[in-house]
């Protein structure tokens, strides 16, 4: 949900707010709240300028909104290589996310992801993967921003 001075907008799922998050610090007449779990008493915490999930309120500021570009560039590299490995597995969607999941989750991306990306792009690609680690050191916001991340073909 975007909150403005002027209008609360629905964002079921948080389906379009990375475009919002990614484009720069909220401005002090914004606000958003994204349920990373089925918890829906968090509208009162929220606050102008943050992000609020549960159990947590954050300041999103360019560096967030930085973070949060970064992982929408990884997470489809990882979506894609993990369906790609998944083939030889017979893995369900279930277990393909959870895969996902878990590798994002990784201090380092495993070597056989990195090599499947172009090689000029591995710098970027390790910057932005190393850019995450403070977020997922803090559970509610990794949640919040995985959600953030996912399009129709990162699931």
């Amino acid at each position: 949900m975007l909150i403005t001075t002027d209008t609360v907008t629905e964002h079921p799922k948080g389906a379009g707010l990375a475009s919002i998050l990614t484009a720069g610090a909220l401005p002090s007449t914004h606000a958003v709240v994204l349920p990373a779990s089925r918890h829906r008493h968090i509208l009162a915490i929220a606050e102008w300028g943050h992000l609020a999930t549960d159990g947590l309120v954050t300041v999103w500021d360019s560096v967030a909104a930085s973070r949060l570009a970064d992982l929408t560039m990884v997470r489809p590299a990882v979506a894609a290589w993990v369906r790609a490995s998944a083939g030889a597995k017979s893995m369900n969607g279930r277990q393909i996310t959870g895969e996902i999941n878990r590798v994002l989750l990784c201090d380092m991306p495993p070597y056989p992801l990195l090599a499947s990306q172009p090689r000029d792009s591995w710098p970027r690609f390790l910057a932005a993967w190393t850019a995450l680690q403070p977020w997922r050191a803090v559970t509610p916001l990794w949640a919040a921003t995985k959600i953030l991340s996912i399009t129709s073909d990162t699931t």
